[in-house]
């Protein structure tokens, strides 16, 4: 009872669990935060707001432990991405 089997935070998670490679993820992370930030259009809001309210649940709960909601973040993910790719086409 003095201690928790997860870090409660998807970033602290893989932190603790990669150490300094986890600098890859974290660098990722925000270069996909930033890409959404940046756009102005209206279009596939949808899939951004979703993605970023997941991103929200998984950075202050422990829900990224269940494997259905990682993997509902990273097709959400790649959603944002492939329009992303079809708009700059």
């Amino acid at each position: 009872s003095g201690y928790s089997l997860v870090a409660h935070n998807l970033i602290l998670e893989v932190v603790s669990g990669m150490g300094i490679l986890s600098a890859f993820f974290v660098i990722w992370w925000i270069g996909r935060l930033v890409e959404l930030g940046k756009r102005k259009d209206n279009k596939n809001l949808i899939y951004r707001a979703t993605f970023l309210a997941l991103t929200a649940n998984l950075f202050f709960h422990s829900t990224y432990f269940v494997p259905t909601m990682l993997w509902l973040w990273f097709m959400l993910l790649g959603l944002s991405q492939r329009q992303a790719k079809n708009r700059k086409s």
